[in-house]
């Protein structure tokens, strides 16, 4: 399977929830760290399109979820 290819995964909500939350704690640490003074610019850059890249794929993730609650 290509990674630009449609997969279908079968999770309880409870599961999805979980998944969802854990993106939400990644991107907090991630902002924490961006955050830091002590984080070189560089990091600072990685850490940006990080958060952006996590943030989509939770976006991702409700729609779907609010899509199949309708």
């Amino acid at each position: 399977m290509m990674n630009y290819e449609m997969m279908k995964l079968e999770l309880r909500r409870i599961d999805v929830c979980d998944v969802s939350m854990a993106i939400t704690c990644i991107i907090c640490d991630m902002e924490t760290e961006l955050n830091d003074i002590n984080t070189t610019d560089d990091r600072k850059e990685i850490l940006k399109g990080s958060i952006r890249k996590w943030q989509k794929l939770k976006d991702e993730i409700k729609k779907q979820f609010e899509a199949q609650d309708k």
